[in-house]
């Protein structure tokens, strides 16, 4: 099985067309139905199906689909992997994050980076597990860091704990449900989802009113883009439950306020997940290190500030 002819066929995949594919490689349209003609006699089945609407994968060719593009994006990285052993200061690497990551983590880790590597390209998206798991399988992401369900992922994800967070329900600093003080008050609020979930990450308030014997709310609007939450948070009475450190800095804290219900709301494990089988790349394995590395610093400081927090709390009561 030649590399071209899979490349040939991942491009017929892309186009939907024999006649688009053979131009975007170069080739002319009976050179590209060769080569699919050679990849089914050496599998035994169709790949492809050309009908009116164009060049149309079989069950087959899809699976198949899956497969080529895993071999072609090894070859891609074994050829990045050579090139970043020999500089330090070349290449990419790309990583998806969901919030609490990309608000606490990132911007020391990615500041780190560029100190250490300044000529490797960050690709950063945006996104809940499920967003990236597809492009971690296809090869076209490197690593990701977020939260994951708790009855883990695939065997085919390696899952590397980094610290624990909390949840908050966040308002904006008008919204008349800011001085509620109980999940059951805020029954028939209009909720914003983070996620296409019922449960685990992306569903965690439904989860909560769950254990406390309530009615999972209605959610209202359902994103993933953040920046849509926080302005619909700043400016509708939508409520929203977000990880307590996306609204503790600047610029957030001054137009979102936590909602101080009394009941104890879950808390996750922030990870890092990748492909088990593909080993990182160079600049990958570094950025993966820092990571690591900042992550216990976080938890360092976060059980500093419990630790402050509940002296206060004994001085108050002294007091």
């Amino acid at each position: 099985m030649k590399l071209s002819d899979i490349e040939n066929f991942e491009a017929i995949a892309q186009t939907g067309s024999i006649r688009a594919a053979a131009k975007l490689r170069g080739l002319t349209s009976p050179a590209l139905t060769q080569c699919v003609a050679r990849l089914e006699n050496e599998l035994h089945v169709a790949l492809v199906v050309r009908t009116t609407r164009g060049a149309v994968l079989t069950e087959y060719g899809i699976a198949f689909l899956r497969r080529a593009q895993l071999i072609t994006s090894e070859v891609r990285r074994a050829s990045e992997e050579i090139g970043q052993m020999l500089s330090s200061q070349g290449g990419s690497v790309s990583i998806g994050t969901s919030a609490t990551p990309a608000t606490m983590l990132l911007p020391d880790v990615l500041a780190q980076f560029r100190r250490d590597r300044p000529g490797v390209q960050v690709q950063l998206s945006e996104g809940l597990f499920h967003a990236h798991l597809s492009r971690l399988r296809e090869g076209k992401m490197d690593i990701a860091v977020g939260p994951v369900p708790a009855v883990g992922l695939d065997s085919d994800v390696l899952v590397e704990p980094l610290f624990e967070n909390d949840l908050i329900i966040a308002c904006g600093l008008q919204n008349p449900l800011r001085v509620a003080t109980s999940l059951a008050d805020l029954q028939e609020a209009e909720w914003i989802g983070t996620g296409p979930f019922e449960q685990g990450p992306g569903a965690a308030i439904a989860d909560a009113f769950r254990e406390h014997g309530l009615p999972v709310p209605r959610m209202m609007v359902r994103s993933e883009s953040m920046a849509a939450i926080y302005t619909l948070l700043m400016r509708t009475d939508l409520i929203c439950a977000l990880p307590r450190a996306t609204i503790q800095g600047e610029p957030l804290c001054r137009a979102l306020c936590a909602i101080p219900v009394v009941e104890i709301l879950p808390h996750y494990t922030i990870s890092l997940f990748r492909l088990a089988d593909s080993p990182l790349l160079p600049a990958a394995r570094h950025l993966a290190t820092l990571l690591h590395r900042h992550a216990h610093y976080v938890t360092q400081a976060m059980s500093k500030k419990q630790k402050q927090k509940l002296l206060n709390s004994a001085d108050s009561e002294l007091g």
